[in-house]
């Protein structure tokens, strides 16, 4: 049978309750409390890591530490099963029927401590560290001078010292104009008289 349903027996309703260890992975009292305040209420608490059950199921169960310490025995009915959200693990959600004067302590310090917790003011947001913006002159790094032109080299003809004249062509008719100037020249000749030699 389903645990948690009731059976009859001889007309009485005998109701079955499950027995649960539930280990938590802490070395005292202390530091079970500062991690899980959380899951404990005046009447409910979640049992962190536990599977789900059928609702109404009665439970018995001890949270026990790694130093073997158990500061919470209970009994208790199935509720629901919560989800796990941010760093809360999943668990199952109870509400407790019967506990002993040493677990209504550690539940009245874990209220406190749940208190005192809404009561601190939330951490102002985050302020980044603005870098602020660079200076105008190193903002946009002046610009290189172009690098100076080279002078051109001179002519060979003044690297060596030596100057070369302009060479003249000669004029296509050159003889035409050669003839014409002899043509001249004998004709001024023949036209001066020749010394006379008679003599008086």
């Amino acid at each position: 049978m389903p645990p948690g349903r009731s059976a009859c027996k001889n007309d009485f309703i005998v109701a079955e309750t499950l027995a649960l260890r539930i280990k938590r992975p802490y070395a005292s009292v202390a530091e079970y409390l500062e991690a899980e305040y959380w899951t404990m209420d005046t009447k409910t608490m979640v049992l962190v890591g536990q599977e789900e059950l059928p609702k109404d199921t009665t439970v018995r169960f001890e949270i026990v530490l790694e130093s073997g310490d158990k500061p919470i025995r209970a009994e208790a009915t199935v509720q629901k099963p919560v989800a796990a959200r941010g760093s809360r693990p999943a668990g199952l959600k109870v509400r407790l029927r019967r506990i002993g004067a040493a677990t209504k302590a550690i539940i009245d310090q874990a209220l406190a401590i749940k208190t005192e917790k809404r009561s601190l003011p939330p951490p102002p947001p985050s302020q980044r560290k603005k870098t602020p913006p660079p200076a105008p002159s190193q903002r946009k790094k002046s610009a290189a001078p172009p690098p100076a032109e080279e002078p051109l080299p001179p002519p060979a003809s003044e690297r060596s010292g030596v100057r070369h004249r302009k060479v003249v062509q000669p004029p296509a008719d050159r003889d035409e104009l050669l003839a014409r100037l002899r043509a001249r020249t004998l004709v001024k000749t023949a036209a001066v008289p020749a010394d006379d030699d008679t003599g008086s």
